[in-house]
């Protein structure tokens, strides 16, 4: 049995020498193949586009006694008769990582205006599209939209937002959790130009603020609104009322029967409880405005791009290295198979 074992050994010695030696006796042949791959990876090199990737880093935070605060604004409201409903928030952070890839929030931000590279107040969308030179597309010339103006609205821009849309949340928009129990997101846009890629992340975070913001702190302002119109007419309603009350003051002074002043004592009655009302419609309106603050969340910004971006494409020695390696191993492969068949024939 050990003899087997020794002869068996000694042949996959001998066998692997003599591949051994094969594959250096070619040495042209591989160099040559290495060449050729070499020259593909520097081809490949040369037509990739550039991958820079805009990382901004950021966290959601909830408003604060949410459900007291909208409750002691109820309160207010529902006793001037108004009624504001239900303060539950239907946001969570998948929520707020969805929206962020929602065709709303990808549009405004691609309708706002930035200084871009050289670019001074340029629309966003307008920049995509000089990067990607589709406005010289054949397709765009034959379906004559290479002169379309995007701030203003009509179908064709509806339909070529849309296209902008999925293809930003299919290639290029990536929203994550740093961690599993972290509660801090990252938002990634990778592009081909990095002045946009850096402008792009910082305003469809300032464009998802907003919308959060607005949406979390409606109910809140549109009580504070009610109040401040409430403010508004009672103070027109007191002012008045002060004009006519001195007006009768000033024509009663020599009246002496009661019944003479009786729209003198009327007038004061209304000034008074007109006055009572004023004050608390204002004590309302101050806290109403110190609800709205405490409860208005945020999305706060805790890391963001900064120029130059990194090339995220594989650079051109890993290329090299890569091709070199492929070369090496398949003409190797290509000598054994060929010395095996000619050895069986």
């Amino acid at each position: 049995m050990d003899k087997t074992d020794d002869i068996t050994l000694k042949e996959l010695l001998r066998t692997f020498s003599e591949y051994k030696s094969e594959i250096l006796s070619r040495k042209k042949l591989i160099f040559i193949t290495v060449l050729i791959f070499c020259l593909f990876a520097l081809l490949l090199s040369k037509v990739t586009e550039s991958k820079y990737q805009a990382d901004i880093t950021f966290v959601v935070q909830s408003p604060t006694s949410e459900g007291s605060g909208l409750s002691n604004l109820g309160n207010i409201a529902s006793s001037f008769g108004f009624n504001i409903g239900s303060s539950e928030s239907t946001f969570s952070q998948a929520n707020v990582m969805e929206l962020f890839k929602s065709r709303r929030i990808i549009e405004a931000t691609l309708l706002k205006s930035a200084d871009i590279n050289d670019k001074k107040n340029i629309l966003l969308i307008d920049y995509y599209t000089n990067v990607k030179d589709l406005r010289n597309s054949s397709d765009w010339i034959n379906d004559k939209i290479d002169k379309l103006d995007f701030k203003i609205r009509t179908n064709k821009r509806d339909s070529i937002v849309s296209l902008f849309w999925k293809d930003i949340v299919e290639d290029n928009l990536v929203v994550s959790f740093n961690s599993k129990d972290a509660s801090i997101i990252t938002l990634s846009f990778i592009f081909q130009d990095q002045y946009f890629a850096k402008i792009f992340v910082e305003n469809i975070i300032e464009e998802m603020s907003k919308f959060y913001v607005g949406y979390n702190t409606s109910q809140t302002r549109n009580t504070l609104e009610f109040i401040q119109d409430r403010a508004d007419s009672v103070y027109l309603e007191l002012k008045l009322a002060e004009e006519e009350y001195a007006k009768v003051q000033d024509i009663n002074q020599r009246i002496v029967k009661a019944s003479g002043r009786l729209k003198e004592l009327q007038l004061m009655r209304t000034v008074q409880v007109l006055n009572t009302m004023y004050l608390e419609l204002i004590k309302n309106l101050e806290l109403s405005k110190l609800t709205l603050l405490k409860e208005t969340p945020i999305i706060e910004v805790m890391d963001g791009p900064v120029l130059p971006l990194e090339d995220k494409r594989i650079k051109p020695l890993v290329l090299f290295t890569l091709f070199a390696f492929l070369a090496i191993l398949f003409s190797s492969i290509y000598i054994i198979l060929r010395k095996i068949v000619i050895k069986n024939k």
